[in-house]
C-alpha cells in the first residue's frame, strides 16, 4: 500500500484545498472507483473515467477547519483502484491555529 502526506498549517474555521498529482506508470488503464474518509471535515474529488499509461490524474482533498478545536489533527483519505496496489491512502495531519483577539 503507498501512501502520501498533506500537511496543513490553518486557523480554524477555515478550509484549505490541496491537489495531488500522479502519474499512471503502468501498462494498463486505471480507473479511480472510489475516494472516501473517516471523518466528515475531510473530503476529496478525483479525475473521474480511465487514466491511460503515461497519463495524469490528480487527487483534490478538502480540509474544513470549521468547528473543530485548536491543535493536531490527523485524518486518512483512502484511494481505491484497480491497479495491482488497489489502495492507496493520503495522510492528512496539521495544526489548527485558533485567532486571537487583540485586546483594547
Amino acid at each position: 500500500m503507498n501512501q502520501d502526506t498533506i500537511n496543513f498549517e490553518i486557523f480554524n474555521n477555515k478550509i484549505q484545498t490541496r491537489t495531488i498529482g500522479f502519474t499512471n506508470t503502468g501498462t494498463a488503464p486505471i480507473v479511480v472507483t472510489r475516494v472516501f474518509s473517516d471523518c466528515g471535515c475531510t473530503a476529496a474529488s478525483y479525475t473521474k473515467g480511465e487514466i491511460a499509461p503515461g497519463e495524469r490524474g490528480e487527487v483534490t482533498v478538502r480540509f474544513n477547519g470549521k468547528g473543530r478545536t485548536h491543535g493536531r489533527f490527523q485524518e486518512v483519505v483512502r484511494i481505491k483502484t484497480n491497479a495491482k496496489n488497489r489502495q492507496v491512502l493520503i495522510i492528512v495531519s496539521g495544526i489548527i491555529k485558533q485567532k486571537y483577539r487583540k485586546s483594547e
